[in-house]
């Protein structure tokens, strides 16, 4: 099933054996059917019984195969590929082509799912055609509907207000990466089967008319783009630091991060702290920034703000900490992730990497009490504001009180 498309009769006889099984079907009797395939096979949410349909698994399946093509393009089967069936073309307008193979066959077949769920995420933005690729990953067409006019010269008259916005609020790369093409339905870029799988289902559903409904993929897909672990420090974890902000070693510095999302109004704040080893504080960060995103992506742009602004006060030697494990478990692993907020990991690793001696560790929300109360001020403030060698006034009694 992986590597050719089944013939629609074998789809039809496996889901047929299914169904079968599941009525009590033996061969004195045959029991009614009483509820279509369609929908016993939506998830349990969705009021189905999570049976999987044959056809969307197979194609799920030859989608993968389309996935480490474009993955990697350099591989002896790709290059094949590319010089047999879409020479002058990239791999997704490839078409089937004259007498084609039948592995070639099961790879185009995959496409259709391919097409519907790869996005561009923005690097430097020069591998990207703005009005034909999708790359605004948080408007809901994923592209630019809207047309240049003649003559227009000012980028504001380019876009629609909506649409500017969704630009405004794409992070830019602080290390200037690259572009590249991610899966949008995952919570790390890549392409999966089982997100593959439910993508393929609201497609079937919107073909058939019922999108209305509380359909599987809908259900399965918003379960797998939300189940981002956004662990606030609320998990007593091995490793993790105890309950109270505890002061760094002698001749290093704490940074202490937290972020504070503003999903409706589609911005985060962020905050950022900086204390030696006497408690002292050294700088902090009070920022707000656009962004449309989980809180996932806004920790991780706090993170980022966070490695910056160590750069710039020319730190040597810092622990970093945060509440938010998955962030920190992201900065010290090195698995790809190519998510929104694992690309603005990897820019604060470069920037980390490039000027600082650094160290991370995930502690609970009362251990970063200093910098969840500056993100919660961000949040209403208009500009950046950074402070060094003061305090603010927000924070003095919280900064006091972890000194003693």
């Amino acid at each position: 099933m992986g590597i050719f498309l089944l013939p629609t009769s074998i789809i039809n006889r496996l889901n047929q054996l299914i169904r079968k099984f599941w009525w009590g079907y033996n061969e004195d009797t045959s029991k009614i059917q009483w509820v279509r395939w369609n929908q016993l096979s939506y998830s349990k949410e969705a009021g189905g019984l999570g049976f999987r349909d044959f056809r969307s698994f197979n194609l799920a399946l030859l989608a993968k195969q389309g996935w480490r093509i474009l993955q990697n393009p350099s591989s002896l089967a790709a290059m094949v590929l590319k010089q047999k069936y879409f020479p002058k073309t990239s791999f997704l307008d490839a078409t089937l082509g004259a007498r084609p193979s039948f592995a070639w066959r099961g790879v185009c077949a995959g496409l259709e799912i391919l097409r519907e769920g790869l996005v561009w995420r923005v690097g430097s933005g020069h591998n990207i055609n703005i009005w034909k690729d999708w790359w605004l990953t948080s408007f809901p067409s994923k592209r630019v509907v809207s047309t240049r006019p003649v003559g227009c010269e000012c980028e504001k008259e380019l876009f629609t207000v909506q649409e500017y916005e969704a630009v405004k609020a794409i992070p830019i790369s602080a290390g200037g990466g690259e572009d590249r093409m991610i899966w949008h339905f995952s919570t790390n870029g890549q392409y999966s089967v089982k997100s593959g799988y439910h993508v393929h289902r609201q497609m079937e559903a919107d073909f058939q008319g019922e999108s209305s409904k509380k359909t599987q993929a809908i259900e399965e897909v918003s379960i797998f783009r939300e189940s981002l672990v956004t662990d606030k420090g609320t998990r007593k974890q091995a490793g993790s630091a105890g309950l109270r902000w505890a002061k760094p070693m002698q001749n290093s510095y704490k940074l202490n991060w937290d972020a504070t999302i503003r999903a409706k109004e589609g911005r985060v704040g962020i905050g950022v702290i900086v204390r030696d080893y006497q408690g002292q504080v050294v700088g902090t960060v009070r920022a707000q920034r656009p962004l449309r995103g989980t809180p996932f992506d806004g920790e991780a742009y706090g993170l980022l703000v966070a490695a910056e602004f160590s750069r710039d006060l020319g730190l040597q030697q810092v622990c970093l900490e945060g509440d938010a494990k998955r962030v920190v478990d992201g900065l010290q692993s090195k698995a790809m992730d190519w998510s929104l907020g694992g690309c603005l990991i990897e820019d604060a690793k470069r920037v980390l990497d490039s000027s600082v001696d650094w160290t991370a560790s995930h502690v609970h929300r009362e251990a970063n009490m200093a910098a969840h109360q500056l993100a919660k001020v961000a949040t209403e403030m208009v500009e950046d504001v950074y402070d060094v060698e003061r305090c603010p006034s927000c924070v003095f009694h919280i900064v006091h009180r972890e000194m003693m």
